[in-house]
């Protein structure tokens, strides 16, 4: 039988998840009011709310929501050993796999230190934030990562989402597998930016409706 968690538990998680609607909400209001759609700060009020709600519960997970009710409770910490304990492929694997560029053990330098050839051999999930933290960011004009996956976390995102696309029989590349996007900039250019324009909620538009906000 599955046990209770305890009120202290139940408690918590509620706070937390009530901080992480709360940051969300004030987060998405400051952008659309404060900073006209604009990336802005990231040291703000609001995203401190936001990722204290969103972070904290993954390095605390209830033993409830764990099918042994054991410890670890770091969601982390329990990604990174499901690469040895259920034998995954490293992110190296993966890439090679893939065809795209591999990262090197330079660049996984500081798993070095373990001396257990992890900078060859790279749990995927990390591999994943470590790829996109090196991928440079073009579209802001800064050349660091941090911004968007790289090709190994990239595509599998993208396959996941194509596949559940193609899965399901009402879905448009089901009903027209031939169909490309005609808004702005038709073909393979087409952004989620566009969205947004033709919606008239982009930054652009924004500020020449209501120069005030910006």
């Amino acid at each position: 039988m599955k046990p209770s968690p305890p009120w202290r538990e139940d408690l918590i998680t509620s706070l937390l998840a009530t901080t992480l609607v709360a940051g969300l909400f004030l987060d998405g209001w400051n952008h659309i009011n404060l900073q006209n759609g604009a990336l802005g700060s990231f040291f703000t009020v609001w995203h401190a709310l936001l990722y204290t709600g969103f972070t904290v519960p993954l390095f605390t997970l209830p033993l409830g929501a764990i099918a042994s009710h054991k410890a670890p409770t770091a969601l982390m910490q329990r990604n990174l050993l499901r690469h040895v304990t259920w034998s995954m492929p490293s992110g190296q694997s993966i890439a090679r796999a893939m065809g795209v560029e591999m990262l090197s053990a330079e660049d996984l330098g500081e798993l070095a230190a373990y001396d257990m050839q992890l900078e060859r051999n790279t749990p995927l999930f990390y591999y994943m934030l470590k790829e996109a933290s090196l991928v440079p960011d073009t579209d802001i004009g800064k050349n660091s990562g941090g911004f968007h996956l790289g090709p190994v976390g990239g595509r599998i995102v993208a396959e996941v989402v194509i596949g559940l696309l193609q899965a399901d029989p009402a879905s448009y590349i089901v009903q027209q597998p031939g169909w490309m996007p005609t808004l702005q900039k038709p073909g393979t250019a087409f952004r989620m930016t566009d969205f947004l324009t033709f919606a008239g909620v982009d930054p652009a538009t924004r500020h020449a409706q209501k120069p005030d906000l910006a």
